[in-house]
């Protein structure tokens, strides 16, 4: 499989278990996170 210079990832690629968890759990807070700010925005 051919890489550019530079890249650190192909888009076949895969990042590493730390990675994917860490990327894993900030998605989860941010999604948590609008979950409950809409609603709240619309009973304020």
């Amino acid at each position: 499989m051919d890489q550019l210079q530079g890249l650190e990832y192909c888009i076949d690629s895969n990042p590493s278990w730390v990675e994917t968890i860490a990327l894993g759990f900030q998605h989860y807070i941010l999604a948590l996170g609008i979950a409950v700010m809409i609603p709240s925005l619309l009973v304020v």
